[in-house]
């Protein structure tokens, strides 16, 4: 058996599917980094995960010139906490998913599986990001702009690896429908 294999178990799909929407509801519900920044002696403004939205090297020097020390060290240790599993919990999810959907695809659609590298593709780009972010942070001021610009660079590739990955899932769901309603 495969990891994909494995993957591709319903009640496993089902399982990270729900650990995705958990680490969603602890960054984007609770704001669980931010109140622990907090309680930790943060007292800015900034989300700890403000960085990892950027696609502008010159909003990232100043964001990471807002935080201070204080909210440098805990962006650092948000990341490192919070930000390496969740790449991992995610990718897991959308290779489960697509698949799932690919096993239920027609046999002229068999390339399909390739497709499954998409989400490993965004994890990996949202680990490196991770790395990027926390040298820069630690860095600062001395971050250099190039260090800026491949962090961006993979902050994009984290988001198009990530919508294509679930745009796929969608087209490849409705798909699967069809064909077993046509057929």
């Amino acid at each position: 058996m495969t990891p994909f294999d494995w993957l591709s178990r319903i009640p496993v799909v089902i399982a990270f599917l729900g650990a995705t929407a958990a680490f969603a509801a602890v960054f984007q519900v609770l704001h669980l980094p931010d109140r622990l920044a907090a309680a930790w002696g943060y007292a800015g403004g900034r989300p700890m995960f403000a960085l990892d939205t950027s696609c502008d090297p010159a909003k990232s020097r100043a964001l990471l010139e807002a935080y201070g020390p204080t909210g440098r060290r805990q962006v650092v240790i948000a990341h490192l906490v919070f930000d390496f599993a969740f790449p991992t919990v995610y990718t897991a999810f959308l290779i489960g998913l697509l698949t799932v959907v690919g096993s239920h695809l027609p046999h002229f659609l068999s390339g399909w599986s390739i497709v499954r590298a998409l989400p490993i593709g965004s994890g990996l780009s949202d680990l490196f990001e991770n790395l990027g972010i926390i040298a820069m942070a630690l860095a600062f001021p001395r971050a250099r702009i190039p260090l800026s610009w491949v962090t961006v660079g993979f902050t994009i590739m984290k988001f198009s690896f990530g919508v294509v990955s679930l745009v796929l899932a969608g087209v490849g769901t409705v798909i699967d429908l069809w064909f077993a309603t046509s057929g």
